[in-house]
């Protein structure tokens, strides 16, 4: 027999009752009721083994954590897999991109949604439009150097006949200012080239093929000095993330300058320092040199060293297409004797 509780509920509603059981502790579900056929109140006490309830509670519990684990990983599944799909364009549009970079695409090509295509559309009108203008700024450099270079020959010209005339001080004047404007000319108009080059799509130049051309060219410039000019970059097969003009022109100045300057041997080589990113183009020659602290100082627009002749442009300009390309240009003293010149420039990872 149980104890049960002897309260009695007037509010017909459920009620629930711990009490001490033989096996221990009960849970009792009471409810009072009224039946027609029975007089007065009737208790109804339906009582279980809490350790029971507890049991098939944890049951449940698990079988639930277990359910709402399963479906809350379908989800996140689901999730990502049409994350994915929507931005699979994406990834194709990054290619695309990539590809435009590296000088490989003019445009942006492949096959997109509908959703992305007005997208790319725009990409490809942006970058025609900016080919464009960089053609025509080009064009307008060239236009513009041109007729200076009209205007300051007719000024030599007219510097000689002062000269011839006895106005020798005033042609003088006249000459050495004509010779400044046409230094500045040339470099602004190269700095903007290279400026204008960097900026569009990037190009990848075969190394070995423009050093062959400014190696021929200077062999037969300097032919009646015998010169020896080692091109040791014939074969490389290297490429530069540079345009084939501003690749020759740094070259052209550099090993032009190494072969006014050489007695007898000017030596053209790939380097072996500097990061593996960039390529190390080495000049050297077998000429007086430059000590140590002029090094700096002739890579400053129109500067010259002591005896030398020339513009004071050209490493100066060397330095700022290479900067323009990420590279940078030092001096050093030679194993040959004379001068090094070294230009790092970024290689070409297409």
């Amino acid at each position: 027999m149980l104890k049960v509780p002897l309260d009695i509920n007037e509010d017909a509603q459920i009620h629930n009752h711990r009490i001490s059981g033989p096996t221990g502790e009960l849970l009792l579900v009471e409810r009072s009721r009224w039946f027609e056929q029975i007089p007065g109140q009737t208790r109804v006490i339906v009582g279980m083994d809490e350790k029971i309830i507890d049991s098939e509670m944890r049951r449940f519990n698990g079988a639930l954590l277990w359910t709402l684990g399963g479906f809350a990983t379908s989800l996140g599944v689901a999730a990502s897999l049409l994350l994915a799909f929507a931005m699979k364009p994406f990834g194709a549009l990054r290619q695309a991109l990539a590809r435009v970079r590296t000088g490989s695409a003019s445009a942006l090509g492949g096959s997109f949604p509908s959703e992305v295509q007005p997208l790319i559309d725009d990409l490809n009108n942006l970058l025609s439009s900016s080919g464009e203008q960089m053609v025509r700024a080009r064009a307008q450099a060239g236009n513009l150097a041109h007729g200076l270079k009209t205007s300051l020959a007719i000024l030599v010209d007219e510097s000689n006949r002062l000269a011839k005339k006895g106005e020798v001080s005033s042609a003088a004047v006249l000459l050495d200012q004509t010779k400044r404007m046409q230094r500045q000319i040339d470099y602004q108009i190269a700095r903007a080239r290279a400026a204008g080059s960097r900026k569009r799509i990037q190009q990848a130049t075969l190394l070995a093929r423009t050093a062959n051309e400014v190696v021929t060219a200077l062999e037969r410039l300097y032919c009646d000095r015998n010169l020896i000019i080692e091109n040791n970059v014939a074969n490389a097969a290297i490429h530069i993330a540079c345009e084939a003009e501003d690749l020759e022109e740094m070259l052209g100045n550099v090993l032009d300058n190494a072969c006014k300057f050489a007695k007898s041997r000017v030596r053209l080589d790939i380097a072996q320092s500097g990061p593996r990113e960039l390529v190390s183009i080495a000049v050297d020659d077998d000429g007086p040199g430059l000590p140590p602290e002029a090094w700096d100082m002739v890579l400053n627009v129109g500067v010259q060293w002591e005896n030398s002749n020339g513009s004071g442009l050209g490493l100066a300009i060397v330095r700022d297409v290479a900067q323009l390309y990420g590279g940078f240009v030092q001096l050093d003293q030679s194993d040959l004797g004379g001068l090094r010149v070294t230009i790092e420039l970024p290689m070409y990872e297409g």
